[in-house]
Protein backbone atom coordinates (compact mmCIF):
# COMPACT_ATOMS: atom_id res chain seq x y z
CA UNK A 1 0.00 0.00 0.00
CA UNK A 2 1.21 3.31 -1.21
CA UNK A 3 2.89 5.57 2.24
CA UNK A 4 0.78 8.72 2.52
CA UNK A 5 3.06 11.64 2.06
CA UNK A 6 4.56 13.06 5.52
CA UNK A 7 3.62 16.44 6.56
CA UNK A 8 3.59 19.02 9.70
CA UNK A 9 1.53 22.26 10.39
CA UNK A 10 3.30 25.15 10.79
CA UNK A 11 2.42 28.51 12.71
CA UNK A 12 2.21 30.18 15.72
CA UNK A 13 0.79 28.80 19.14
CA UNK A 14 0.20 32.43 20.26
CA UNK A 15 -2.49 34.56 18.51
CA UNK A 16 -2.42 38.47 19.68
CA UNK A 17 -6.25 39.01 18.20
CA UNK A 18 -8.97 36.37 16.88
CA UNK A 19 -7.36 35.25 13.46
CA UNK A 20 -5.43 32.29 13.38
CA UNK A 21 -3.31 31.15 10.02
CA UNK A 22 -1.48 27.60 9.54
CA UNK A 23 0.03 25.97 6.59
CA UNK A 24 1.36 22.85 5.41
CA UNK A 25 4.82 21.97 5.06
CA UNK A 26 5.66 18.44 3.45
CA UNK A 27 8.60 16.68 3.99
CA UNK A 28 9.50 15.70 0.85
CA UNK A 29 8.21 18.75 -1.33
CA UNK A 30 7.42 16.91 -4.83
CA UNK A 31 4.62 14.48 -2.34
CA UNK A 32 2.09 18.01 -2.43
CA UNK A 33 1.47 17.07 -5.55
CA UNK A 34 -0.16 13.51 -4.83
CA UNK A 35 -2.41 14.98 -2.46
CA UNK A 36 -6.22 15.17 -3.68
CA UNK A 37 -7.86 16.73 -0.33
CA UNK A 38 -7.05 18.13 2.25
CA UNK A 39 -9.19 17.75 5.65
CA UNK A 40 -9.40 20.66 8.14
CA UNK A 41 -10.39 20.29 11.93
CA UNK A 42 -11.21 22.94 14.50
CA UNK A 43 -11.22 21.53 18.06
CA UNK A 44 -12.21 18.29 16.52
CA UNK A 45 -15.01 19.55 14.12
CA UNK A 46 -14.67 19.81 10.04
CA UNK A 47 -13.98 23.30 8.68
CA UNK A 48 -16.03 22.76 5.30
CA UNK A 49 -14.30 25.96 3.81
CA UNK A 50 -10.55 24.76 4.34
CA UNK A 51 -9.82 22.96 1.21
CA UNK A 52 -6.30 23.49 0.37
CA UNK A 53 -2.73 23.19 2.45
CA UNK A 54 -3.46 26.27 4.66
CA UNK A 55 -6.00 27.73 7.20
CA UNK A 56 -6.77 31.37 7.76
CA UNK A 57 -10.01 32.02 9.69
CA UNK A 58 -11.53 34.32 12.84
CA UNK A 59 -11.72 31.88 16.09
CA UNK A 60 -13.33 32.76 19.17
CA UNK A 61 -11.01 33.82 22.09
CA UNK A 62 -9.11 30.95 24.14
CA UNK A 63 -7.39 27.64 23.26
CA UNK A 64 -7.67 25.57 20.48
CA UNK A 65 -6.86 22.30 18.85
CA UNK A 66 -5.80 22.79 14.57
CA UNK A 67 -5.35 19.34 12.96
CA UNK A 68 -5.73 18.15 9.48
CA UNK A 69 -5.11 14.91 7.07
CA UNK A 70 -4.58 14.81 3.82
CA UNK A 71 -6.09 12.16 0.99
CA UNK A 72 -3.82 10.92 -1.30
CA UNK A 73 -3.27 7.30 -3.70
CA UNK A 74 -7.58 7.39 -2.16
CA UNK A 75 -5.98 6.73 1.42
CA UNK A 76 -6.31 9.40 3.87
CA UNK A 77 -3.33 10.38 5.86
CA UNK A 78 -3.19 10.04 9.86
CA UNK A 79 -3.85 13.36 11.44
CA UNK A 80 -1.40 16.20 12.31
CA UNK A 81 -2.79 18.27 15.23
CA UNK A 82 -1.36 21.81 16.70
CA UNK A 83 -2.84 23.33 20.14
CA UNK A 84 -2.57 27.09 19.87
CA UNK A 85 -4.58 30.31 21.79
CA UNK A 86 -5.99 33.61 20.20
CA UNK A 87 -6.29 36.77 21.88
CA UNK A 88 -3.10 36.71 24.08
CA UNK A 89 -0.11 38.36 22.65
CA UNK A 90 1.20 41.43 23.39
CA UNK A 91 1.00 44.54 21.18
CA UNK A 92 3.31 46.98 23.10
CA UNK A 93 6.25 46.73 24.84
CA UNK A 94 7.13 50.19 26.91
CA UNK A 95 10.73 50.78 28.39
CA UNK A 96 10.78 53.94 30.83
CA UNK A 97 14.07 55.34 32.47
CA UNK A 98 14.28 57.30 35.56
CA UNK A 99 16.23 59.37 37.07
CA UNK A 100 19.11 60.08 34.76
CA UNK A 101 18.93 63.76 32.62
CA UNK A 102 22.63 62.65 31.31
CA UNK A 103 22.15 59.65 28.80
CA UNK A 104 22.98 59.33 25.79
CA UNK A 105 20.54 56.25 25.07
CA UNK A 106 19.29 54.13 22.33
CA UNK A 107 16.60 51.92 21.18
CA UNK A 108 16.66 49.00 18.82
CA UNK A 109 15.76 45.59 17.35
CA UNK A 110 18.13 43.08 17.50
CA UNK A 111 16.68 40.36 14.84
CA UNK A 112 18.07 39.44 11.80
CA UNK A 113 15.44 39.27 9.50
CA UNK A 114 13.47 42.64 10.46
CA UNK A 115 14.27 45.37 8.23
CA UNK A 116 15.40 47.89 10.23
CA UNK A 117 17.32 45.70 12.69
CA UNK A 118 20.25 47.85 14.83
CA UNK A 119 18.56 51.14 13.31
CA UNK A 120 18.64 52.45 16.14
CA UNK A 121 15.78 55.17 17.76
CA UNK A 122 16.67 58.39 20.41
CA UNK A 123 16.31 61.54 21.34
CA UNK A 124 16.09 63.88 18.04
CA UNK A 125 15.63 60.31 15.74
CA UNK A 126 12.27 58.91 16.86
CA UNK A 127 10.97 57.13 14.79
CA UNK A 128 12.11 53.68 13.51
CA UNK A 129 11.66 53.55 10.19
CA UNK A 130 11.61 57.11 9.48
CA UNK A 131 8.73 58.79 8.41
CA UNK A 132 6.39 56.16 9.40
CA UNK A 133 2.82 56.96 11.16
CA UNK A 134 3.40 56.30 14.93
CA UNK A 135 0.97 53.73 15.13
CA UNK A 136 2.92 51.85 12.29
CA UNK A 137 6.66 52.10 13.18
CA UNK A 138 8.37 49.65 15.05
CA UNK A 139 10.27 52.02 17.59
CA UNK A 140 9.44 55.12 19.11
CA UNK A 141 11.67 56.74 21.15
CA UNK A 142 11.32 59.99 23.23
CA UNK A 143 12.98 63.21 23.42
CA UNK A 144 14.24 64.05 27.16
CA UNK A 145 11.72 64.21 29.47
CA UNK A 146 11.94 66.58 32.02
CA UNK A 147 9.78 64.75 34.91
CA UNK A 148 10.57 64.12 38.71
CA UNK A 149 11.19 60.80 37.70
CA UNK A 150 10.78 60.00 34.04
CA UNK A 151 13.81 61.15 31.48
CA UNK A 152 13.21 58.21 29.36
CA UNK A 153 10.45 56.04 27.04
CA UNK A 154 10.84 53.45 24.44
CA UNK A 155 8.40 51.76 22.36
CA UNK A 156 8.22 48.82 20.41
CA UNK A 157 5.69 47.55 18.36
CA UNK A 158 5.45 44.15 19.01
CA UNK A 159 2.36 43.33 17.07
CA UNK A 160 3.34 44.42 13.68
CA UNK A 161 6.56 42.41 14.18
CA UNK A 162 4.29 39.17 14.78
CA UNK A 163 2.16 40.29 11.60
CA UNK A 164 5.41 41.19 9.31
CA UNK A 165 7.82 38.14 10.56
CA UNK A 166 5.31 35.39 11.64
CA UNK A 167 7.73 32.69 11.36
CA UNK A 168 10.24 34.45 14.20
CA UNK A 169 10.03 32.29 17.18
CA UNK A 170 11.44 35.84 19.43
CA UNK A 171 11.53 39.18 19.07
CA UNK A 172 15.23 40.93 20.67
CA UNK A 173 15.25 44.61 22.32
CA UNK A 174 18.24 46.49 23.58
CA UNK A 175 18.56 49.80 25.56
CA UNK A 176 21.81 51.01 25.02
CA UNK A 177 23.50 53.85 26.65
CA UNK A 178 25.99 55.77 28.65
CA UNK A 179 25.77 58.24 31.25
CA UNK A 180 27.99 61.54 32.62
CA UNK A 181 29.42 59.30 35.61
CA UNK A 182 28.94 55.37 36.42
CA UNK A 183 26.13 54.98 38.19
CA UNK A 184 23.09 52.56 38.42
CA UNK A 185 19.71 52.94 36.62
CA UNK A 186 16.52 52.29 37.23
CA UNK A 187 13.64 52.00 35.17
CA UNK A 188 10.44 49.80 34.08
CA UNK A 189 8.51 47.66 31.74
CA UNK A 190 5.45 46.58 30.72
CA UNK A 191 3.48 44.96 28.13
CA UNK A 192 0.59 45.86 26.41
CA UNK A 193 -2.38 44.17 24.87
CA UNK A 194 -2.74 43.56 21.39
CA UNK A 195 -5.07 45.73 20.33
CA UNK A 196 -3.11 48.82 21.82
CA UNK A 197 -1.67 51.35 19.58
CA UNK A 198 1.39 53.89 19.90
CA UNK A 199 1.45 57.32 19.51
CA UNK A 200 3.75 60.66 19.88
CA UNK A 201 2.73 63.42 21.48
CA UNK A 202 4.35 66.47 22.08
CA UNK A 203 6.54 68.05 19.22
CA UNK A 204 10.07 67.94 17.86
CA UNK A 205 12.54 68.52 20.95
CA UNK A 206 9.62 67.13 23.44
CA UNK A 207 8.18 64.57 21.87
CA UNK A 208 7.26 61.80 24.57
CA UNK A 209 5.63 58.00 23.16
CA UNK A 210 2.51 56.90 24.59
CA UNK A 211 0.00 54.01 24.13
CA UNK A 212 -3.83 53.72 23.92
CA UNK A 213 -4.64 50.28 24.63
CA UNK A 214 -4.68 48.15 28.52
CA UNK A 215 -2.01 46.71 29.93
CA UNK A 216 -0.91 42.56 29.84
CA UNK A 217 0.27 41.90 33.35
CA UNK A 218 1.75 44.16 35.89
CA UNK A 219 4.66 46.67 34.97
CA UNK A 220 8.66 45.01 36.33
CA UNK A 221 11.38 47.28 37.83
CA UNK A 222 14.85 46.45 36.97
CA UNK A 223 18.62 48.46 38.26
CA UNK A 224 21.10 48.26 35.47
CA UNK A 225 24.73 49.56 35.80
CA UNK A 226 25.66 52.54 33.65
CA UNK A 227 28.97 53.34 32.32
CA UNK A 228 30.24 57.15 31.83
CA UNK A 229 31.44 59.25 29.43
CA UNK A 230 28.68 60.37 27.40
CA UNK A 231 29.68 62.50 24.72
CA UNK A 232 26.72 62.91 22.65
CA UNK A 233 27.49 60.19 20.40
CA UNK A 234 24.08 57.79 19.81
CA UNK A 235 26.26 55.31 17.86
CA UNK A 236 25.50 51.99 19.20
CA UNK A 237 28.95 51.02 18.65
CA UNK A 238 30.39 53.50 21.47
CA UNK A 239 27.43 52.46 23.77
CA UNK A 240 27.05 49.61 26.09
CA UNK A 241 23.77 47.79 27.19
CA UNK A 242 21.71 48.98 29.83
CA UNK A 243 18.86 46.33 29.58
CA UNK A 244 18.26 43.47 26.81
CA UNK A 245 14.57 42.13 26.66
CA UNK A 246 13.55 39.11 24.63
CA UNK A 247 9.75 38.49 23.68
CA UNK A 248 8.71 35.00 23.45
CA UNK A 249 6.45 34.59 21.25
CA UNK A 250 5.10 30.81 21.93
CA UNK A 251 4.02 31.93 25.82
CA UNK A 252 3.85 35.49 24.75
CA UNK A 253 6.28 36.63 27.68
CA UNK A 254 9.41 38.97 28.44
CA UNK A 255 12.51 37.95 29.64
CA UNK A 256 15.24 40.11 30.25
CA UNK A 257 18.69 40.85 31.33
CA UNK A 258 20.41 44.01 32.89
CA UNK A 259 24.41 45.17 32.56
CA UNK A 260 26.62 43.91 34.72
CA UNK A 261 30.46 42.75 34.99
CA UNK A 262 31.55 41.11 37.99
CA UNK A 263 34.92 40.51 38.80
CA UNK A 264 36.07 37.40 40.19
CA UNK A 265 39.37 36.86 42.01
CA UNK A 266 42.61 35.53 40.50
CA UNK A 267 44.25 32.58 41.80
CA UNK A 268 42.02 29.22 41.91
CA UNK A 269 42.01 25.92 41.19
CA UNK A 270 38.36 24.98 40.57
CA UNK A 271 35.53 26.81 39.67
CA UNK A 272 31.81 25.64 40.17
CA UNK A 273 28.65 27.27 38.76
CA UNK A 274 25.41 27.05 40.72
CA UNK A 275 21.52 27.46 39.52
CA UNK A 276 19.33 28.00 42.00
CA UNK A 277 15.62 28.53 42.31
CA UNK A 278 12.92 28.86 45.15
CA UNK A 279 9.94 28.50 43.75
CA UNK A 280 10.14 30.93 40.94
CA UNK A 281 9.32 27.92 38.74
CA UNK A 282 9.36 24.31 38.30
CA UNK A 283 12.42 22.29 37.42
CA UNK A 284 15.09 24.95 36.02
CA UNK A 285 17.10 22.89 33.38
CA UNK A 286 20.81 24.53 32.58
CA UNK A 287 23.07 24.76 30.10
CA UNK A 288 26.97 25.76 30.10
CA UNK A 289 29.53 24.87 27.74
CA UNK A 290 32.57 26.75 25.80
CA UNK A 291 31.95 29.16 22.81
CA UNK A 292 33.63 30.84 20.65
CA UNK A 293 37.46 29.56 21.24
CA UNK A 294 38.58 27.87 17.88
CA UNK A 295 38.34 24.92 19.49
CA UNK A 296 36.44 21.28 18.73
CA UNK A 297 35.08 21.36 22.56
CA UNK A 298 33.40 24.72 22.26
CA UNK A 299 29.56 24.71 21.31
CA UNK A 300 29.63 21.61 23.47
CA UNK A 301 27.25 21.51 26.55
CA UNK A 302 26.18 19.67 29.50
CA UNK A 303 23.18 19.77 31.42
CA UNK A 304 19.71 18.41 30.97
CA UNK A 305 19.01 16.97 27.46
CA UNK A 306 22.84 16.78 26.62
CA UNK A 307 24.77 13.88 25.00
CA UNK A 308 26.97 13.17 28.12
CA UNK A 309 27.50 14.83 31.76
CA UNK A 310 31.45 15.94 31.12
CA UNK A 311 33.43 17.21 28.00
CA UNK A 312 35.02 15.75 26.26
CA UNK A 313 32.64 12.73 26.97
CA UNK A 314 33.15 10.02 29.90
CA UNK A 315 36.11 11.70 31.03
CA UNK A 316 37.75 9.30 34.01
CA UNK A 317 38.32 10.47 36.86
CA UNK A 318 35.49 13.40 36.02
CA UNK A 319 37.20 16.12 37.93
CA UNK A 320 39.57 16.00 34.74
CA UNK A 321 36.89 17.38 32.57
CA UNK A 322 36.55 20.49 30.99
CA UNK A 323 32.85 20.68 32.24
CA UNK A 324 30.93 18.22 34.43
CA UNK A 325 27.55 18.42 35.23
CA UNK A 326 26.21 17.41 38.45
CA UNK A 327 22.67 16.09 36.75
CA UNK A 328 19.38 17.05 36.84
CA UNK A 329 16.93 18.36 39.65
CA UNK A 330 13.12 18.65 38.60
CA UNK A 331 12.22 20.48 42.46
CA UNK A 332 10.30 23.23 42.76
CA UNK A 333 13.03 24.96 45.12
CA UNK A 334 16.19 23.17 44.25
CA UNK A 335 20.19 23.45 42.46
CA UNK A 336 21.84 22.63 39.30
CA UNK A 337 25.54 22.77 39.16
CA UNK A 338 28.48 22.70 36.71
CA UNK A 339 32.31 22.11 37.80
CA UNK A 340 34.27 24.40 35.10
CA UNK A 341 37.80 23.24 34.47
CA UNK A 342 39.21 26.19 33.32
CA UNK A 343 42.58 25.25 33.95
CA UNK A 344 42.25 21.53 32.07
CA UNK A 345 40.59 23.75 29.08
CA UNK A 346 43.57 25.98 28.95
CA UNK A 347 46.56 23.30 29.26
CA UNK A 348 44.76 20.69 26.89
CA UNK A 349 44.00 23.32 23.48
CA UNK A 350 46.97 25.27 22.19
CA UNK A 351 46.63 28.60 20.16
CA UNK A 352 43.97 29.87 22.70
CA UNK A 353 42.84 33.35 22.59
CA UNK A 354 43.40 35.21 25.31
CA UNK A 355 39.69 35.69 26.35
CA UNK A 356 37.92 32.15 27.12
CA UNK A 357 34.32 32.55 27.25
CA UNK A 358 32.08 30.33 28.52
CA UNK A 359 28.06 30.75 27.58
CA UNK A 360 25.82 30.41 30.52
CA UNK A 361 22.13 29.33 29.28
CA UNK A 362 18.81 28.54 31.18
CA UNK A 363 15.47 27.37 30.50
CA UNK A 364 12.32 26.34 32.64
CA UNK A 365 11.26 22.46 32.12
CA UNK A 366 8.28 22.80 34.34
CA UNK A 367 5.64 25.72 34.86
CA UNK A 368 7.44 28.91 35.62
CA UNK A 369 5.67 31.21 38.26
CA UNK A 370 7.51 34.57 38.97
CA UNK A 371 10.63 33.04 36.53
CA UNK A 372 13.40 34.03 39.36
CA UNK A 373 16.77 32.26 39.81
CA UNK A 374 20.26 33.16 40.95
CA UNK A 375 23.39 32.15 39.16
CA UNK A 376 26.51 31.65 41.64
CA UNK A 377 30.12 31.44 40.87
CA UNK A 378 32.61 30.35 43.33
CA UNK A 379 36.13 29.38 42.98
CA UNK A 380 38.42 27.65 45.13
CA UNK A 381 41.96 26.98 45.87
CA UNK A 382 43.51 23.90 46.92
CA UNK A 383 41.63 20.54 48.22
CA UNK A 384 40.03 18.10 46.03
CA UNK A 385 35.82 18.54 44.38
CA UNK A 386 33.36 15.77 44.71
CA UNK A 387 29.96 15.72 44.14
CA UNK A 388 26.84 15.59 46.25
CA UNK A 389 23.82 15.61 44.72
CA UNK A 390 23.31 17.67 42.42
CA UNK A 391 25.89 19.96 43.97
CA UNK A 392 29.50 20.31 44.11
CA UNK A 393 31.68 20.20 47.84
CA UNK A 394 35.56 21.18 48.39
CA UNK A 395 37.32 19.60 51.17
CA UNK A 396 40.17 20.03 52.22
CA UNK A 397 40.45 23.40 50.37
CA UNK A 398 39.45 27.30 50.85
CA UNK A 399 36.93 29.33 49.20
CA UNK A 400 38.78 32.09 47.78
CA UNK A 401 35.39 33.82 45.73
CA UNK A 402 31.70 33.54 45.67
CA UNK A 403 29.69 35.81 43.14
CA UNK A 404 25.67 35.70 42.65
CA UNK A 405 23.55 36.96 39.91
CA UNK A 406 20.02 37.54 39.78
CA UNK A 407 18.35 36.15 37.11
CA UNK A 408 14.48 36.06 35.21
CA UNK A 409 13.18 34.13 32.23
CA UNK A 410 9.75 32.73 31.52
CA UNK A 411 10.66 30.80 28.65
CA UNK A 412 9.53 27.33 28.92
CA UNK A 413 10.45 24.14 26.19
CA UNK A 414 12.30 20.64 26.81
CA UNK A 415 13.92 21.25 23.69
CA UNK A 416 17.32 21.34 25.38
CA UNK A 417 19.66 23.65 22.89
CA UNK A 418 20.94 27.39 23.66
CA UNK A 419 19.05 28.49 20.79
CA UNK A 420 15.95 27.55 22.88
CA UNK A 421 16.85 28.90 26.06
CA UNK A 422 17.71 31.84 28.17
CA UNK A 423 21.12 32.76 27.61
CA UNK A 424 22.01 34.81 31.30
CA UNK A 425 25.60 35.87 30.32
CA UNK A 426 28.91 34.63 29.24
CA UNK A 427 31.85 33.66 31.90
CA UNK A 428 35.24 35.54 30.39
CA UNK A 429 38.23 33.96 31.63
CA UNK A 430 41.43 36.25 30.92
CA UNK A 431 44.60 33.69 30.79
CA UNK A 432 47.67 36.46 30.82
CA UNK A 433 46.12 37.98 34.10
CA UNK A 434 44.35 34.55 35.83
CA UNK A 435 41.14 36.49 36.24
CA UNK A 436 37.49 36.36 35.24
CA UNK A 437 34.30 37.90 34.90
CA UNK A 438 30.72 37.40 34.36
CA UNK A 439 29.20 39.44 31.69
CA UNK A 440 25.41 39.65 31.70
CA UNK A 441 25.40 41.36 28.34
Amino acid sequence: MPQSPAFTISGRRVFGDNTASFQLTFTNPDDQALVQAYEWYLDGILIIEAEDDSFAEQVTCGTHTISVRVLSNNTWSGTQELGFETCKGAGILVVDLFNNATLNVIGLIDNAEVAYSHVAAYAGVNIIPAGAEPANALVLASDFIDQPTLNWRFEFNIAKLLTNYPQSTSFVFYIDGRASAPVAVFGAFILKTFASQMTLIGSAGSYIPSVSGNNLGSSVSFTSDLVGGADGSHTEADLTMIIKLVYDVASATISYITRKSIPIDSDFDFMTVKYAWDHGGTDLDIMVGFENNGTTDDFIYVGYGQPNATVPANTVPQTDAYLWWGSDNTTIAGNENVLIGINQFVAGHGGLPDVVEVGLYAVWFGQPATGDFTVQLVTYKGGTMSQSGTDFVNTGGTQVSSVTINANTQIHNSLSTPANAYKVGTLKYTRSTATAVIVIN
